[in-house]
């Protein structure tokens, strides 16, 4: 609150209290502050200005006419007077105060008219911009309408062709199980058959057998038929023969029922084999002959029926071979619609370009209209800024919708994980970071310089694939399938390769520093020029040929006095390898990395040193008489063996 103020009066110089006192106690003055009123001065505050002037001429004529008097009354007239005369100098200097406010309101009145009217002609052409922003804006939006139509067309397409890829895989999924049964039966039938012939072929040469026993026997009859005729003719011989030829006779029935006996096991072991598929007499040979063609038809049969069954899986296979072709086509239909798909993101790209040129063109009519609104303080024109920040706003979320329907269409995990993983096997696509891709089958794709870091790949098919120069760096690869895939220069740092197949890979010059490859299959690999620091490998489970291993074991298990003397090391990347008084002598160490290697004291006599880098090894007091040092590479950080930073000069 504001605090009273004590002032004097500008006549009799006596003392009051502002905003308490109208008028002077003393002489009467008139106390009332000037009002602050801008654009003309108050007719009460002029005619109060004559009243006062006149009041005081008049005084001052009557004082200077008038008799003189008593010195006190004259003292006090020249004062009311000098009063007066200050009175007036006042009202002159706040006249002239006035009369230059009046005039600075008046230019200030004069400016802000032609401001008013520079107003209206912006006005004018901010509600022209503002018609051909409505045009713009019509256009735009059946512009998005054709391209929603056109996205909303393409979903149903691509909804229908996404039923009908999981009808024809369910298809394809039974035709394969048809085709596998058929293949187990086909088989069986098989394995029946060849039983069967075996079988037929065992009765067969009993058979054979049977009948040469049974000759025999036939023909021993025969003997003793013989015998019989004989000893018949020869009975009129004498009664001194006949009882030779009885004891013959005897002995003949003997050997009859001896015969006999030999037919009746025959036939025993002939009806023992009857049960087993065959026959052989006299009496039965027939029979024999009707169960071999009854074999022979049964075989027949099974021929017959494995023709149909290879007929059935000609038709499967042209029915595969049908359903292969439709799913190419199928493709091909999806890649227009892809084609289709990428033109309407260009369209949409265009328009979105359009539409934000229109609302960069409506946000600046809008801040013009929102300085002349307050400008001039017009209704009007607060409505039309109030229209213009909604049809801002419905700009904005249409903006907003057409940029985001394709992006969330295709954001959309049964609509990108298949997409991605096409465009990773036509080669579409090289960079897929920090994605989920198991079991992806990208077996003999090329896909050099490629980016997978961060990505799951376990149990996927990579057989035969290139991945030259990739990056591969903590990916998973747990179970993957890379069976003579090309690594040559990858980038597998810190990446998971457990129970991964590697058999035949590439791996020449590839980083695996940090990789776990605790049970992976190295079998036949090429780690030539490989990076080893710090790779996690189990002697017991990583399967690795020998020369690998002991590549992986000089840089991981630091030792020294190592003996090495006369081994094959060629090709080894030993990078900061510890190899402090080794014996490396007459070693064939051709093109091995020592970069950053520790080789003091080492015994490099008679080695193979050609092409090898020795950058910033340190070589003090190693010993290298005889040893080939062809095109070997040292630099300014290589410790010489003379103890002398590189070059060194050999």
């Amino acid at each position: 609150m504001r605090e009273s103020a004590v002032a004097q009066c500008p006549v009799c110089q006596g003392t009051y209290i502002e905003g308490e006192v109208k008028n002077c106690s003393t002489c009467g003055w008139d106390l009332t502050p000037y009002p602050l009123t801008l654009g003309r001065i108050p007719d009460s505050f002029l005619r109060k200005e004559r009243a006062q002037l006149s009041w005081a001429r008049n005084h001052w004529r009557s004082q200077s006419h008038s008799k003189p008097v008593d010195p006190e009354p004259v003292t006090q007239a020249q004062m009311q007077l000098s009063q007066l005369k200050t009175q007036l100098e006042l009202s002159n200097q706040e006249r002239d105060q006035l009369q230059s406010l009046f005039e600075q309101t008046e230019e200030a009145y004069w400016q802000l008219h032609s401001k008013v009217e520079t107003t209206h002609q912006e006005l004018e052409s901010a509600k022209k911009e503002r018609d051909q922003a409505q045009s713009q804006l019509e256009s735009t939006k059946k512009a998005s309408e054709s391209v929603k139509a056109q996205l909303e067309t393409s979903q149903l397409k691509l909804q229908e062709f996404t039923q009908e890829c999981a009808q024809y895989k369910s298809q394809i999924h039974e035709a394969a199980k048809a085709y596998w049964r058929l293949q187990d039966r086909l088989e069986q039938e098989e394995k029946e058959r060849d039983r069967i012939a075996g079988e037929l072929a065992k009765a067969q040469s009993d058979s054979k057998l049977y009948q040469a026993r049974a000759n025999q026997i036939q023909r021993q009859l025969d003997e003793v038929e013989n015998t019989l005729k004989q000893t018949s003719q020869s009975h009129s011989t004498g009664e001194e023969v006949v009882t030779e030829l009885q004891n013959q006779l005897q002995q003949a029935a003997t050997a009859y029922w001896q015969l006999q006996s030999q037919l009746t096991d025959t036939q025993s072991e002939l009806n023992h084999y009857k049960n087993n598929g065959g026959r052989v007499s006299h009496e039965e040979r027939a029979q024999l002959q009707t169960q071999l063609q009854s074999n022979s038809t049964k075989s027949s049969e099974l021929e017959t029926k494995l023709a149909l069954i290879q007929t059935e899986l000609g038709e499967e296979r042209q029915e595969r071979r049908i359903s292969e072709s439709r799913t190419t086509w199928l493709l091909e239909e999806r890649s227009q619609l892809q084609t289709q798909l990428e033109q309407a993101n260009a369209e949409r790209m265009v328009l979105q370009t359009q539409l934000s040129q229109t609302q960069w063109q409506l946000e600046v009519a809008n801040q013009e209209n929102s300085r002349l609104l307050s400008a001039t303080y017009n209704s009007q024109f607060t409505r039309n800024t109030a229209l213009g920040q909604n049809m801002k706003n419905a700009l904005s979320v249409l903006f907003v919708l057409l940029s985001l329907t394709p992006f969330l269409l295709l954001f959309h995990p049964r609509v990108s994980e298949p997409l991605l993983k096409f465009a990773l096997r036509k080669g579409y696509l090289t960079t897929a970071t920090n994605k989920n891709l198991s079991q992806i089958n990208l077996a003999g794709a090329k896909l050099d310089d490629s980016n997978f870091s961060g990505s799951i790949l376990n149990n996927a098919n990579l057989a035969e694939i290139s991945l030259i120069n990739a990056n591969l760096q903590e990916t998973n690869l747990n179970g993957a399938s890379l069976q003579s895939a090309n690594l040559k220069y990858a980038n597998l740092t810190d990446a998971s390769l457990d129970w991964a197949n590697l058999t035949n890979a590439n791996l020449q010059f590839a980083n695996l520093s940090g990789a776990n490859l605790v049970r992976a299959n190295l079998s036949g690999a090429n780690l030539r020029g490989a990076n080893l620091t710090n790779t996690q490998i189990d002697i017991n489970t990583t399967r690795i040929d020998s020369e690998d291993l002991l590549n992986w074991k000089i840089v991981n298990w630091p030792r020294r006095n190592r003996q090495l003397a006369g081994l094959n090391l060629s090709g080894f990347n030993l990078n900061n390898a510890s190899l402090i008084d080794a014996n490396l002598q007459r070693s064939n160490l051709q093109q091995v990395n020592f970069k950053n290697a520790d080789l003091r004291g080492a015994k490099l006599m008679g080695a193979d040193l050609t092409g090898a880098n020795l950058s910033a090894a340190k070589l003090t007091n190693a010993d290298m008489t005889g040893a080939k040092l062809e095109g070997i590479t040292t630099d300014n950080l290589t410790v010489c063996p003379n103890g002398r930073s590189g070059p060194c000069q050999f």
